[in-house]
């Protein structure tokens, strides 16, 4: 027996996208940020599409290459220099990009199936929801290609429900996003691929145009290897071909999967990346129940002839399969933003799975379910939305807490940056470097000419680096313990602490170093750098247990933050 439901209005699930425009943009518009890290080499290429330095590459990638394309820089141009050159417009890019992707899923699946179209926005912002902080405005280029997943999921459903409009939708989100990130090309490989044959096979000369617009996009791609020859592309073949880096392999990739898709991602639904680090990902509850509900409610689908439930299962199964191959190939420790897209695959699987029941219970009653009304169809959708607005507003954005570093050292820097300066850092490189591109950010935005390493060509430019790291420069440098390079004139210092604590501080680090390495433990000192101090304490010899007093101080005084100082060196 076939049931239908009823038809849902666009105002119900897309009532959640108004939700998260607000609330992000409210956010947006009224915070003082000042980006580091990766979000400020993102802003300073970005605002090269307006220059003659056009990237023609994408985002650094730790591994010595730039991911394949200018997609993103090209995507947030406009938005950056409507808002006068601002970081805003990065962030407000980025959550046009997340929001109209959703948009685009529903426009492909509800003219079809509104109850189904309404499932994938519910995925989505169950994904935004359960995602890292931010993940719908977030312009990082790990970030930004999580949530258009359901877009090229909901693309693979159009065309096998014959719409030739998910061609064009899939293949032009498949290049913008392996641009973005290559590695959501091999995450997206086997769902564009059946798109595509399936395209070819239907509608060629309309799938042929539109893989034409994609090689089109790869142009800039395509002129980099010419011009820098062997060029980025090949950099980043070549490091997959001869890393030293072992891949994650089949072991790890089975745990990976069967922790996304196990009851665990109910109460957790992000990976957990710490583990994956420094061991074996956990199995989780029930690992793979995910999948195998995914299964059931696939044959429940095809056996009662609900095609789209079929087709959404579907396209998620094969999100499951390119996530499998990306994981099995993935260099390095499988970190946060490489498992982010766990989550999307996740939700819909769950969301499909909740709507075959759905159906599966009407039918048993033989009735639909004419109760339920469109507004109460996105509640859900709208409840995730809210939960995300309301937990994004005690989270700052990525090294936020060095804002007001950044713009002492920018002002006190100013006036001797009226030729070109190399602003170098040193320290514990995560905060020292947020704390340097920022900077360089910030002064570039007043007129400045501040200028990277020189082994910075990859994130900022090479028209952005100096030479060599000799003669006059700033130096940035984090200070777990006071250390002044040899004649270095201090031009600003940021200090959480009093003098005092300072000074207590510093004979802290001294004395207990000296204990640890007297103790045959120097392994331990590099915890006295921070507030993880008492765990140098753990399980040691009664010398040092007696100083946990010691340790357990020094770790509430780090607590406060890293002392910070720019300094002028001229050698």
């Amino acid at each position: 027996m076939s049931v239908a439901f009823p038809r849902v209005g666009p105002r119900a699930p897309l009532l959640a996208l108004v939700v998260l425009a607000v609330g992000h943009l409210a956010m947006i518009t009224t915070r003082t940020y000042r980006p580091g890290g990766d979000w400020a080499f993102i802003e300073r290429r970005t605002s090269d599409v307006w220059s003659t330095q056009f990237p023609l590459t994408g985002a650094w990638s730790r591994y010595g290459w730039n991911h394949p394309g200018p997609f993103l820089y090209d995507a947030l141009a406009v938005p950056w220099l409507l808002t006068g050159g601002s970081w805003r417009g990065l962030w407000i890019g980025a959550l046009a990009l997340n929001l109209g992707a959703i948009s685009v899923a529903w426009w492909l699946t509800a003219r079809h199936s509104t109850v189904a179209a309404a499932a994938l926005v519910t995925a989505a912002c169950w994904t935004i929801a359960a995602g890292t902080p931010h993940l719908v405005s977030d312009p990082w280029n790990a970030s930004v290609i999580v949530v258009p997943l359901v877009a090229v999921v909901a693309a693979a459903v159009a065309v096998r429900a014959d719409d030739r409009r998910g061609v064009a939708v899939a293949l032009v989100a498949f290049v913008a996003m392996a641009q973005t990130h290559v590695a959501s090309g091999v995450l997206l490989l086997p769902v564009v691929a059946l798109t595509s044959v399936v395209g070819v096979r239907r509608w060629r000369r309309f799938t042929l145009r539109w893989l034409g617009v994609g090689v089109a996009m790869c142009l800039p791609v395509l002129v980099d290897t010419l011009v820098n020859w062997p060029g980025n592309l090949w950099r980043a073949f070549r490091f997959t071909l001869t890393a030293d880096e072992p891949a994650v392999g089949l072991a790890q990739t089975a745990r990976v999967i069967g922790r996304a898709s196990s009851l665990t991602f109910f109460s957790s639904p992000r990976m957990p990346s710490f583990a994956a680090v420094v061991g074996d990902t956990p199995w989780g509850l029930a690992p793979f129940a995910g999948l195998v509900a995914g299964g059931v409610a696939w044959w429940m689908a095809r056996r009662r002839g609900w095609s789209w439930w079929q087709h959404v299962l579907e396209a998620t199964a094969l999100v499951w399969l390119g996530g499998a191959l990306m994981t099995w190939r993935t260099r390095g420790p499988l970190l946060v933003w490489l498992t982010t897209w766990t989550v999307a695959a996740a939700a819909l699987t769950w969301c499909a799975v909740g709507g075959v029941a759905a159906q599966w219970l009407a039918a048993r009653r033989e009735r639909t379910l004419t109760p339920v009304r469109g507004p109460l169809i996105g509640v859900v959708a709208v409840g995730f939305a809210v939960t995300n607005v309301v937990g994004s507003v005690g989270v700052g954005y990525p090294f936020q807490e060095f804002t007001p570093v950044v713009e002492r050292f920018a002002n006190d820097a100013r006036p001797l940056a009226d030729e070109p300066v190399l602003v170098d850092l040193a320290g514990p490189a995560y905060e020292a470097g947020a704390v340097q591109s920022a900077l360089i950010a910030e002064l570039e935005g007043l007129g400045a000419r501040a200028l990277g390493r020189p082994d910075q060509a990859l994130q900022l430019g090479e028209h952005r680096v100096a030479d060599s790291l000799g003669g006059r420069r700033l130096l940035v440098q984090v200070e777990p313990r006071t250390a002044p390079p040899p004649d270095a004139i201090v031009v600003s210092i940021w200090d959480p602490l009093e003098p005092a604590e300072r000074a207590e501080a510093d004979s802290l680090v001294d004395g207990l170093t000296e204990l640890l390495v007297g103790a045959g433990l120097a392994d331990r000192t590099p915890l006295l750098a921070n507030e993880q101090a008492p765990l140098a304490a753990f399980d040691a010899p009664p010398e040092i247990s007696a100083r946990r007093g010691d340790f357990e101080r020094l770790g509430i005084l780090h607590a406060a933050g890293p002392r910070v100082v720019l300094y002028l060196i001229d050698d």
